[in-house]
């Protein structure tokens, strides 16, 4: 079944990723370029440390990325073959539920839009969009993993058409629930929510054989529950030199240089908090404003609840041993500080990208 052909695969270590669509790898003890065929955050995927397997590219770089290993399992990532794995487990009658299907047309056009497939069962054609899935947590997976107008548009578009299919192809082994990420890309989320009645909608989790061929797709329950854009969320900045800051009523305090994570809540509207916090030009109502103000926010983790976890979740923040700035942000409850010091930048470390992901979806494991 898919597979990436006759290409040689070879294993490396994954450094850092330099942009969207290059990275860093540690191939046989040389550092070496590659291109990243996936312009998601992949944030708990490509970590430093994290074993990659690559294939030869024809492009600027002499290899792309194309599986991340994670938790000793392939997740592939080349967000290109979605379509070719499809077709192939549709082609092959290894997707349940679609044994019936043909695929009768590719790239078909709708007015200016352009869906994956036309298949057609028994006398009836019916238009494909696929949404290839990476992001994961245990068994739970979810898309988009960034914000995505143009996912939002292809529910819109394909709903319109009255006769159209949305299947989540999720590419890790063993997923058993999957919910649209609210907690990233909120419109999304209310767009496929407004629509979930007029199209239909599958989700499938690979099965892959021990050469990461993927040799069929079963079926995963949906859930899309009903959820208000409110909750608790983490900002992280980084401070590129030492600086001393006046902060409301703390006085002027000293900064080092490095990395910051703040803890809020939004319980009003999550999202529009953020956006307030990460303006450069702002009236300063909350501590953070002075700290963003001077110190860029690199990244903004929400985590949609209707609890007020703001407290909890700082204390997770501190129990990872970052150094907390006492008295920042916690103005109105009896928490040291809401803001926590780091040297080097959390966004690598495995331990925090895991604690946001099971606040986020730990408490939606299936039982």
């Amino acid at each position: 079944m898919t597979s990436t052909g006759n290409a040689p695969l070879l294993d490396a270590v994954f450094m850092e990723r330099l942009n969207r669509f290059v990275a860093r790898v540690n191939l046989d003890g040389r550092t070496c370029p590659v291109h990243v065929p996936n312009t998601g955050r992949l944030a708990e995927l490509l970590l430093p440390g994290r074993r990659v397997v690559l294939v030869p590219s024809p492009g600027k770089y002499p290899y792309r990325i194309q599986y991340v290993i994670y938790n000793n399992r392939p997740v592939l990532i080349d967000s290109i073959m979605s379509n070719a794995v499809f077709r192939d487990c549709v082609d092959s009658r290894v997707m349940p539920g679609l044994e019936e299907y043909r695929i009768i047309k590719r790239e078909p056009s709708v007015g200016n839009h352009r869906f994956d497939f036309t298949v057609r069962r028994g006398g009836s054609d019916l238009f494909v969009e696929i949404k290839s899935c990476t992001l994961a947590w245990n068994s739970v997976a979810s898309f988009p993993d960034a914000v995505s107008a143009r996912a939002a548009e292809h529910i819109r578009v394909l709903a319109e058409t009255k006769r159209g299919i949305l299947v989540f192809m999720l590419l890790h082994e063993g997923i058993r629930l999957f919910v649209p990420n609210y907690h990233t890309d909120f419109a999304f989320y209310e767009t496929l929510r407004h629509h979930k009645n007029e199209i239909e909608m599958r989700a499938y989790s690979a099965r892959y054989d021990g050469n990461y061929r993927i040799t069929g797709m079963a079926p995963v329950r949906i859930e899309i529950p009903d959820v208000e854009p409110r909750g608790v969320y983490a900002l992280v900045l980084r401070a590129g030199s030492d600086a001393e800051l006046s902060i409301g009523s703390l006085g002027t305090l000293k900064f080092r240089k490095g990395y910051y994570i703040y803890v809020g809540s939004g319980m009003n509207n999550l999202f529009k908090r953020i956006e307030y916090h990460r303006r450069k030009r702002k009236e300063p109502h909350w501590h953070i404003d002075c700290l963003s103000a001077r110190f860029p926010v690199t990244a903004a983790l929400p985590i949609v609840t209707k609890e007020r976890l703001e407290c909890e979740l700082s204390g997770s923040v501190g129990s990872l041993g970052y150094r907390c700035v006492e008295k920042f942000g916690s103005s109105d409850c009896s928490c040291p500080g809401h803001l926590y010091f780091g040297e080097t930048n959390p966004l690598h470390d495995e331990r925090f990208i895991a604690m946001i992901y099971e606040y986020r979806y730990g408490r939606m494991m299936p039982q």
